[in-house]
């Protein structure tokens, strides 16, 4: 069924159901896939499957960045946390998700399932357009690959909302540095809120 809505926390698709009055006719739930909500550590990457909530893997990513744990902690309201997840709010690909800037500035890579397979690809590169993503007909989002922070690389994110708690980003900015010898050796810098998709600041 590669039409159906596919729904997890529904936190955000949810919003269509009841605001939009969307009848979507068929619907598919993740919620007792076994091992889709698995977090795990390789070393020196952190993996987060795709239905892992927003608040279960809070501390897990505040253990890579201050500032992360922080964007976390801003993040909707406790009750949102414990229902949303990872790979819904990088999968529904809205350019105010607060969690797509952040980890593209970290170099996080996204892995995709189908029937077929699975396939690997950054996550930069996974938001083409508004609304629009490199995911073929039947995949869909199944974890995310989060690189820690390698000596002498620092994290800071910045979020902008109407309300500092429990509101949507009207923009957020992520950055993380190399440095070496007091010099900046390399920088990723992205944003969320900037454009139609998250993205690289490339041009800085």
């Amino acid at each position: 069924h590669p039409d159906a809505l596919i729904l997890a926390g529904a936190t955000d698709a949810g919003l269509t159901l009841t605001k939009a009055l969307a009848q979507p006719a068929k619907v598919i739930w993740l919620g007792r896939v076994v091992g889709l909500d698995q977090i795990a550590d390789e070393g020196d990457v952190l993996c987060l499957g795709a239905s892992a909530t927003l608040e279960a893997a809070k501390p897990r990513l505040a253990a890579i960045a201050p500032d992360l744990g922080e964007v976390m902690r801003r993040f909707g309201s406790l009750q949102v946390r414990n229902s949303g997840t990872v790979g819904g709010n990088i999968a529904n690909a809205s350019p105010i998700g607060d969690l797509a800037p952040c980890l593209i500035a970290l170099g996080a890579r996204l892995e995709l399932a189908s029937s077929s397979g699975r396939r690997e690809l950054p996550l930069e590169d996974y938001f083409l357009a508004y609304k629009r993503q490199d995911r073929h007909a039947g995949e869909y989002v199944s974890r995310v690959r989060v690189p820690r922070l390698a000596a002498g690389c620092h994290f800071k994110a910045y979020k902008i909302s109407k309300r500092r708690d429990e509101d949507i980003s009207a923009v957020l900015g992520a950055v993380q540095i190399a440095v070496d010898g007091g010099r900046v050796v390399a920088a990723r810098i992205a944003f969320g809120g900037m454009s139609g998709i998250p993205a690289r600041a490339r041009g800085c």
